[in-house]
């Protein structure tokens, strides 16, 4: 890499940790907003009142991980790996830590991979990533247009909310059409061809395109060889997502608002819309809590008890990350040194 390229990679390294700093100060600005705007002292309360019940939540956020591992075993060729299920899910436990706390929700992946050298072929590690993330992203506009049409059929919705769902079936609907040509297409050579176009300085650009297009290949092979397991890890992996709408049905239990199925999906259905849009706040900060609280105001609800959700469930979050980097920390430690 030239100097000059070196010196663009590093300016553009820079403006990235100041614009995740500045979204993040932003984030919590706003969550200390709303924080203020309900109450510190009664949300304090609340949360005392929750307790060891938070455990059922940790629980239910660890199940769901357990499922995307579980998807990801199916993705891989079993007579090239000696990964188990349980070296998946501490790896995607990791990768889950390392998303949070960076912009984009992507610096995670390498992450992943790294956990499992010497376990799995490094072109099977990338084509199984991109296929588990393609079928990641799809189940999540996949229920985010059920739970809106959910909605949008069953509970009476303010007219803001009602066309706002309206809109967001008919973007989602055509994002999903194209979401499914996109392993056709190439996503990951393209992708890289993209950052090609807009110039990052990324190190041997015209060898990560390549390596992108193998990858590409092999998802495309393993689609078409083992379609069955393909379909199996769609499914673990809408499993995986269902299990968000259980945990909002038991945060909303605990804390004594109860609700339907119907209002259970259009929530879960706000929360990853959320996530789409601000995907570049690390961890969502604020943004999720600040989506909750107008769904909720908008359903006629309590506009506390959607935050009150929200922070229960950055609280399972932070759980997470902690065991994530724990498990990393192991690792690095027992590690062998050359």
């Amino acid at each position: 890499m030239s100097l000059d390229s070196a010196q663009a990679e590093g300016y553009a390294r820079a403006v990235m940790r100041k614009l995740s700093l500045i979204f993040l100060v932003f984030g919590i600005g706003l969550l200390s907003v709303l924080i203020y705007q309900v109450g510190p002292a009664k949300l304090w309360a609340d949360m005392v009142h929750i307790g060891p019940s938070l455990l059922w939540v940790l629980l239910v956020g660890l199940a769901s991980m357990f499922f995307l591992a579980v998807a990801w075993k199916e993705l891989l060729y079993p007579e090239r790996t000696t990964a188990t299920v349980w070296d998946l899910f501490a790896a995607g436990l990791v990768g889950f830590s390392v998303n949070e706390l960076t912009p984009g929700s992507v610096a995670g992946e390498p992450v992943k991979g790294a956990q499992l050298k010497g376990k799995i072929p490094p072109e099977d590690i990338v084509s199984s990533l991109i296929l588990h993330n393609y079928l990641y992203i799809i189940t999540n506009f996949l229920q985010i247009a059920l739970g809106a049409l959910i909605g949008l059929i069953w509970l009476d919705l303010a007219p803001v909310l009602m066309w706002g769902t309206i809109v967001v079936t008919a973007v989602v609907g055509g994002i999903l059409v194209l979401l499914t040509l996109a392993i056709r297409w190439g996503m990951a050579e393209r992708f890289m061809k993209a950052l090609r176009f807009v110039r990052l300085p990324i190190q041997n650009i015209e060898g990560a395109i390549e390596g992108a297009r193998k990858a590409d290949l092999q998802a495309r092979t393993y689609a078409q060889e083992r379609r069955a397991a393909f379909w199996r890890a769609f499914l673990w992996i809408f499993a995986a997502r269902t299990m968000a709408v259980v945990e909002i049905w038991v945060i909303l239990l605990i804390i004594g608002h109860p609700a339907g199925f119907a209002t259970l999906m259009l929530l879960q259905a706000s929360s990853l819309l959320v996530y789409v849009i601000f995907f570049f706040v690390p961890s969502q900060m604020g943004a999720n809590e600040a989506g909750s609280t107008l769904i909720f105001k908008l359903l006629r609800f309590d506009p506390a008890t959607g935050l009150l959700m929200e922070l229960v469930r950055r609280l399972r979050k932070i759980a997470v990350i902690i065991i994530g980097l724990c498990i990393l920390g192991i690792k690095t430690l027992l590690k062998p040194r050359t």
